[in-house]
């Protein structure tokens, strides 16, 4: 959605609710009719992170780049380290980010600009330090020439399913005015997936629409399955209610001819982070990561004990969908910069669940800022990222009183900070910036 009204940050599981009206942090019955279809839409991208394979093969692979990065930066004592690094550091984000396509790319265009004339499905070759990759590329062509080619990746499908979630919370409070209605929001990529249900000439109401697209986003090559899956059952009308099975069957079956086998992927990735997790060296990184196999290793055992995904709640009414929310709430919500874990009074005594959420979440973002600055292609790039990002609203900041640093080189915080360990400091840690020296080479 608008990033300037609300919005979720992939793999950090942060919901800002800066612009919904709220005073503390909410339980769905906290918050005000006008905004909950807003908050739907961004908790649903949540959900798409930790209870599906396509969001936790992007953790994956941005967590292989972290430990390879871990391991540079934390080779030998009082080194100098530079940046910007070469390309080949953080590749594997830099092919996941192919693998999510155009999402990111707003465009409002009137309806009958945007129908949509073919969609071409290509095989991709990535060459990375590993080796080269293979990744789908299926790309959109509009019957307009004035709308661009629209490489159809995992984010405008998650947008897809996430503007499904907001629309169907809308129809469950008919007349009621919102902030942000689905209406408001751009032809592309929002609308993207009432024009593909119409180039296949495919009629189904929006739970039905909702419902596939979470099917999809279960599968490695969830856009690819998505797409096929729309191919086979074209020119249908479709009900979740009369057609859940020919669905469910059709979404497996293409995923298994045109996907990777899910629990293999699950099995594999989950290994290789348990690994991590064990690495004694970098324990604050190990604890979250401690976390996180936790939570999506829970959502995986209720998924296969209720053959049921966690999709379905948010068609619920009110109070089931605040029961949903209490029982996987998002880990951090962000409110004008300043960062805080869910709270419910009516789950008061799960209040150490959240906070254990709260304290790992935060610790995965830290890492995620250091990553970015890390990974920065150029000098000027590196010098917007050089101040603490998490400056506005820190706790740590007068403990430690290191202002200089926090503002211009918040790395060396933990060298200096008398044994006070900030999220950003945690960060520093796990990369090995305690033991050596970070420096920028200039002439780059």
């Amino acid at each position: 959605m608008r990033s300037t009204f609300a919005s979720y940050q992939p793999s950090q599981f942060a919901l800002d609710v800066s612009n919904l009206g709220l005073t503390t942090a909410p339980g769905t019955q906290h918050i005000k009719p006008d905004v909950l279809p807003a908050f739907v839409h961004e908790y649903c991208h949540y959900l798409q992170d930790v209870t599906t394979i396509s969001g936790i093969f992007g953790f994956y692979l941005w967590m292989y780049d972290v430990v390879g990065l871990t391991q540079l930066f934390s080779q030998g004592e009082s080194e100098i380290k530079y940046i910007p690094l070469d390309s080949s550091y953080g590749e594997m984000r830099s092919f996941y980010l192919i693998y999510c396509g155009t999402g990111q790319l707003e465009l409002n265009l009137p309806i009958d600009q945007a129908q949509i004339e073919k969609i071409e499905f290509a095989i991709e070759l990535v060459p990375l330090k590993s080796g080269t990759r293979e990744i789908a590329r299926n790309t959109i062509i509009f019957k307009s020439k004035l709308a661009p080619e629209y490489h159809f990746g995992l984010m405008p499908l998650q947008e897809t399913h996430s503007f499904y979630a907001q629309q169907y919370r809308e129809s469950l409070m008919p007349g009621a005015p919102f902030q942000v209605p689905t209406s408001s929001l751009m032809t592309l990529p929002y609308h993207l997936g009432d024009l593909l249900f119409a180039h296949h000439g495919i009629q189904a109401d929006t739970a039905t629409k909702f419902l596939l697209t979470g099917l999809a986003l279960d599968s490695i090559q969830a856009p690819t399955v998505f797409l096929k899956t729309l191919e086979v059952l074209a020119n249908r009308a479709l009900s979740w209610k009369t057609d859940s099975v020919l669905i469910k069957d059709t979404v497996n079956q293409v995923d298994i001819e045109n996907s990777h086998d899910k629990e293999d992927f699950l099995r594999e990735m989950v290994d290789d982070m348990f690994a991590w997790s064990q690495d004694t060296q970098r324990k604050y990184l190990a604890a979250a990561l401690k976390w996180y196999l936790k939570t999506i290793l829970l959502v995986d055992s209720a998924k296969a004990e209720t053959q049921t995904s966690y999709f379905d709640s948010l068609l619920a009414h009110p109070a089931g969908l605040a029961r949903m929310v209490a029982q996987l709430p998002p880990p951090i919500l962000l409110d004008n910069g300043i960062t805080m874990s869910y709270w419910d009074k009516a789950n008061a005594k799960k209040d150490q669940r959240y906070e254990e959420a709260f304290q790992a979440a935060s610790t995965i973002r830290s890492h995620w800022m250091l990553y970015n600055l890390l990974t920065a292609r150029t000098v000027d790039e590196i010098n917007k990222k050089c101040s603490c990002p998490l400056y506005d609203g820190c706790e740590f900041r007068e403990k430690i009183n290191l202002d200089y640093y926090c503002k211009t080189a918040p790395w060396q915080v933990v060298k200096d900070s008398g044994g006070i360990v900030c999220p950003y400091g945690m960060a520093t840690h796990s990369f090995g910036l305690w033991q050596n020296e970070l420096e920028v080479r200039m002439d780059d």
